[in-house]
């Protein structure tokens, strides 16, 4: 064979080879798009898939808002804290909750707010001016008016403190009222009084204080020196007021004499961490004070103060119980996974699916104790009281770490943390299918 026809036939050659090859990546292509081919795995979600009211979308808090304020003596009141990633969960997410049923709701109530039967309308932004740089907002008994931490602008004297006003304002939004200069207003259960927390100008003093609603008239309940525990403030009656100052105390409004609430009861936990995170349910004589070491349930009658149950240390987080008094929601410490416990008896936990980061900051019962709402770093939730239906609110803006707030009239409040650092509010109207 000369060189001339070598070279014709390796030409050729080299065309066959290539034409087998673009042949074999032909076919390749063909056969992934044909039915059986093996797909990437797609992500499993832990809810359900989205309706007309939740979505899949993810928000991260842009605060770490579950943490609570603590005074110091060489650092400035407790004011919103620096942005910082949460830490990742103790443990994986656990098992979907049972479904083990509470004592059925009275018929008056008929469950009308359970998860399945809520509708929900878009969220509408109140009175733009209406800036908290707290975020946290009470409805009053009857609900029609909020009180919140109106933001009046500037700083306490030599510090970064910002200067509030307890106000109250109109469920639409109007009707601003300003009573005293304070944060963290709480409603008596008639709604005749707010109990609030203020400093003084070097903040060197931290003050429990009422205010009557009506008249305007103040009246000074105890001074914190600065240093002592973040006294969180809750009613025992419509006229008894608890708050922690080395123990928890009971003032009476009427007689302006204190006591101490626990006096002669034994704890089963070590009570040195302190009992300052209090959550009262006023009509039926319920309250529960709590650490992270543990949390006695009490009730509080005519004849004295009973022990119900004691339970495992909370998160930064006040327990809430349920309108009817049957249930308590908290969240765990160290954990922090919202967990439901019947009131009294030991035959009923739910423990709900923990977050993917850091913990549950807010939480509030239905009007009728039907289903909860609380927000973690994964959205807001909404979940049956027996833990089933468990769901996500859609239709929220994208950042901001909300603070929740149920009204009596069925209104859903946020407040939400915005960029400028202050915190505004929206209605969410919520009725029955």
């Amino acid at each position: 064979m000369n060189a001339k026809r070598l070279a014709q036939w390796l030409g050729q050659f080299g065309w066959l080879v290539l034409i087998l090859l673009l042949a074999a990546l032909l076919i390749g292509l063909f056969s992934n798009n044909q039915p059986g081919s093996v797909a990437a795995p797609t992500p499993v979600s832990l809810l359900p898939s989205p309706g007309a009211y939740e979505t899949n979308e993810y928000f991260a808090p842009t605060r770490d808002p579950h943490a609570p304020p603590t005074w110091t003596p060489n650092a400035p009141p407790p004011t919103p804290p620096p942005t910082r990633p949460a830490p990742p969960s103790a443990q994986p997410p656990i098992p979907w909750p049972t479904t083990t049923p509470l004592p059925t709701l009275s018929a008056s109530s008929a469950s009308r707010f359970s998860v399945q039967n809520l509708r929900f309308g878009p969220a509408v932004a109140l009175n733009k001016d209406l800036l908290d740089p707290f975020g946290d907002v009470s409805w009053s008994p009857d609900g029609q008016t909020l009180a919140f931490n109106l933001s009046i602008g500037g700083t306490k004297k030599g510090s970064t403190w910002p200067l509030t006003d307890i106000t109250l304002v109109d469920a639409n939004g109007q009707n601003v009222r300003r009573l005293a200069p304070g944060f963290d207003p709480v409603w008596s259960p008639s709604g005749n009084l707010i109990a609030y927390l203020d400093y003084n100008d070097d903040l060197s003093e931290g003050y429990v204080r009422i205010v009557d609603v009506t008249t305007g008239q103040v009246t000074p309940v105890t001074t914190i020196k600065r240093g002592g525990v973040y006294p969180i403030l809750a009613w025992a009656s419509d006229t008894e007021l608890l708050y922690y100052q080395d123990t928890v105390m009971l003032f009476d409004y009427p007689t302006g004499q204190k006591s101490k609430l626990l006096e002669g009861i034994t704890l089963s936990f070590s009570a040195s961490a302190p009992l300052k995170y209090l959550g009262t349910l006023p009509e039926r004589g319920l309250i529960a004070a709590a650490s992270g070491s543990g949390m006695v349930v009490l009730e509080k009658d005519k004849s004295g103060v009973h022990v119900l149950k004691q339970l495992e240390g909370i998160g930064e987080f006040k327990p809430v119980f349920s309108p009817d008094g049957s249930a308590l929601a908290y969240v765990s410490s160290p954990i922090g996974q919202v967990k439901i416990v019947s009131t009294r008896g030991d035959d009923f936990v739910v423990a709900l699916p923990l977050a993917s980061r850091g913990t549950a900051w807010s939480m509030a019962w239905s009007p009728d104790g039907a289903s909860l709402v609380y927000a973690d770093s994964d959205g807001v939730h909404l979940v049956n009281r027996d833990g089933s239906g468990l769901q996500r609110l859609g239709g929220l803006p994208p950042d901001g770490a909300p603070r929740l707030a149920w009204s009596s009239r069925g209104s859903l409040m946020l407040s939400m943390n915005t960029s400028n650092a202050f915190f505004t509010f929206s209605s969410i109207p919520v009725s029955a299918k």
